[in-house]
């Protein structure tokens, strides 16, 4: 290890300190950029909306029933407040659009299996799980999908009203 011969600081500590000075010149860019951004904020507020609504949607009521039904993952997220988020991306037509077709659904998702666990439930059950734990009241609809953790389209998917009754498959 070298020394600097006037103060006795091995340069290796020398260049060290040059190194933090210049990470920390970069972080006071980076969150001087941040602070005045707009964009920035708008985005950071979006993720942080859907980073609240996944968190609440994973704990809300009914998601325990399907968890003890099979379901690995059990989400129940309101369409109406996840359009929210998406208007800060849509054109105001595409937004009220989406606003109305969003309108009174609950999406009610169940994610199940592993490589060697094959067999999980169907939609009806789901359904029927969620409903017992809910007990919804609205006559909101319900889109039920159930997949695989492996699989990439769905093992079902479709409307069902809040009383448990099917109405139609997602593609209509």
């Amino acid at each position: 290890m070298t020394t600097s011969e006037k103060t006795g600081i091995p340069l290796v500590f020398k260049i060290m300190a040059g190194l933090m000075v210049l990470v920390a010149l970069f972080i006071a860019m980076a969150v001087s950029f941040y602070r005045n951004c707009e964009e920035c904020h708008k985005y950071t507020s979006i993720f942080m909306g859907v980073f609240g609504e996944m968190q609440t949607a994973m704990v809300a009521p009914g998601t325990k029933e399907m968890r003890e039904l099979g379901c690995d993952q059990a989400m129940v997220i309101d369409m109406e407040k996840f359009a929210q988020f998406t208007e800060a991306f849509e054109e105001e037509a595409e937004s009220e659009a989406l606003d109305e077709e969003l309108s009174g659904i609950t999406m009610v998702f169940c994610q199940y299996g592993s490589i060697f666990d094959t067999d999980g439930p169907v939609c009806d059950e789901v359904v029927r799980s969620y409903i017992s734990g809910a007990n919804p009241t609205t006559e909101e609809e319900l889109a039920v999908m159930v997949q695989h953790s492996n699989a990439e389209e769905p093992e079902c998917a479709a409307f069902y009203s809040a009383e448990g009754e099917y109405l139609r498959p997602f593609d209509e």
